[in-house]
């Protein structure tokens, strides 16, 4: 099997909350957390959706996007990996998304400083007005200028 298809199948899993099956491809080693194509954290956060969750709503022992994205960070993704749309944090910010926020930060290798298009992750909350996510970052104690 070649490796796009473990990582075509990974992006499948993780948009249809299969945990189980997420967590065999990671344990296999085929899959590729820090796949470049499109990073899977990007993947978890993008269908964390009311959408996708009212069509998921008939499927209760799955699990959230949240814990497939934690699962994600403890199989190796790379939580400060730079794609088109920045970091994950960066993309959490980006669409308000902040338990991703927390769970990005609270991976202990964060760097809530990197910038994406010369704007921080504070400044995109602050643009978007997301002041929750916005104390969040300020409150981070690795925020560079607090």
């Amino acid at each position: 099997m070649c490796v796009g298809t473990v990582n075509d199948a990974l992006y499948r899993a993780i948009g249809q909350l299969n945990a189980a099956f997420v967590q065999r491809l990671l344990r296999c080693g085929r899959a590729n957390p820090n796949h470049d194509d499109g990073l899977p954290l990007g993947s978890a956060i993008e269908s964390d959706s009311i959408e996708v969750r009212q069509h998921l709503f008939w499927f209760p022992h799955r699990l959230t996007f949240l814990q497939i994205f934690k699962m994600l960070l403890e199989h190796g993704a790379d939580i400060n990996k730079q794609t088109m749309e920045g970091t994950p944090l960066f993309y959490a910010v980006s669409r308000g998304k902040l338990e991703f926020v927390k769970l990005c930060l609270e991976s202990g290798q964060c760097d809530v400083n990197l910038k994406h298009d010369g704007e921080s992750p504070l400044m995109r909350a602050a643009t978007n007005q997301h002041i929750d996510i916005c104390k969040v970052l300020l409150n981070h104690p690795r925020m560079i200028g607090r």
